[in-house]
């Protein structure tokens, strides 16, 4: 079974009518960009706890004995309307990618669009990684590659996260959107927009303050530190990262969560990212409850569409995945 510690996304039935708009292409958007500061802690609470349980607000000669550090990029969430969380997704990336501005190629229903006609898609659904590649590449004039989850290394996937390039990754939802392995019968996609990273000073082998330097310390949750948004911040994160040796990134990838949005709910998702790396491995078959003939399956099943893959898309400048 997967973890649960940290794993936490409000459920769809929490977003209120009130808080969402419907947009000219029939979607759902929120009318007001989220309150980071306000959901953040909320999610970090699990993780906080145990903080303040290890004595996190103690300091030594290394600092907290643990701590959290996160990024969040502020990514408006969309709603997907039907089994269009791929597209959504995809659209949502387009926000990120360019900077908060969605051109109307990048809309929902203007996706759905390009891969009803290239036969890609009948009713929004996405089962390959390579046909998202295609719609991005044409739709949101970006360029991107496909990945093996397993094959990142910690610095390669912060830094990717940091450069504002996207991330999308197919993976099995539970109830509450949260990873979980049913074998490809619950596959969904989300969106990679920032990461919580826990240090723990009784198991790892450097000084925490080697990182903390790049953050920003929240004096109102001990042991929350915010590593800084300004690109000289993130690149002297970036290189602390690759300076360390290859066990204490190994501890680092282990203890690595991850903030997500996906087409189900208005909120971020926290999860580990261990875990989502394992329920991507387990896309073995699309679920009994697609009727045959209603949906565009690649050959091969999602086995060879979805599993062990996810999309990174990026600008033409930069590129590190």
């Amino acid at each position: 079974s997967l973890s649960t510690e940290g794993s936490k996304c409000l459920l769809s039935s929490e977003d209120s009518d009130s808080e969402l708009t419907k947009g000219h292409d029939g979607h759902q958007y929120i009318r007001e960009p989220l309150k980071l500061e306000e959901e953040i802690p909320y999610l970090l609470a699990p993780l906080l706890l145990a903080v303040t349980a290890s004595g996190a607000g103690s300091t030594s000669d290394r600092g907290p004995s643990r701590c959290v550090i996160t990024f969040v990029h502020n990514v408006r969430p969309v709603i997907q309307s039907g089994p269009m969380c791929g597209l959504v997704a995809l659209s949502m990336a387009s926000g990120l990618l360019h900077e908060g501005r969605v051109s109307p190629g990048s809309q929902p229903d203007a996706l759905l669009d390009f891969a009803k006609a290239n036969l890609l898609s009948k009713r929004g659904e996405m089962f390959s990684v390579e046909y998202m590649l295609r719609i991005a590449k044409s739709q949101l004039q970006c360029h991107g590659k496909v990945a093996n989850a397993d094959s990142i290394g910690l610095k390669t996937l912060l830094e990717t996260l940091l450069e504002n390039q996207a991330i999308l990754l197919p993976y099995d939802a539970d109830k509450n959107h949260s990873p979980c392995l049913e074998n490809g019968h619950k596959a969904h996609w989300c969106l990679l927009v920032g990461f919580a990273l826990v240090i723990r000073t009784d198991r790892c082998t450097f000084d925490p303050t080697y990182l903390l330097e790049c953050c920003e310390a929240n004096h109102t949750i001990p042991g929350h530190y915010k590593l800084q948004s300004n690109s000289t911040s993130r690149e002297a994160f970036v290189r602390k990262l690759s300076s360390l040796s290859q066990d204490s990134s190994t501890y680092l990838l282990q203890s690595l969560f991850v903030f997500a949005r996906h087409g189900k709910s208005r909120h971020l998702g926290l999860w580990r990212y261990g875990d989502l790396v394992t329920s991507n491995n387990n896309l073995f078959e699309v679920g009994p409850h697609r009727i045959s003939g209603e949906y565009v399956i690649p050959e091969g099943d999602i086995v060879d569409g979805l599993c062990s893959k996810l999309l990174v898309l990026y600008m033409p400048k930069v590129m590190f995945i």
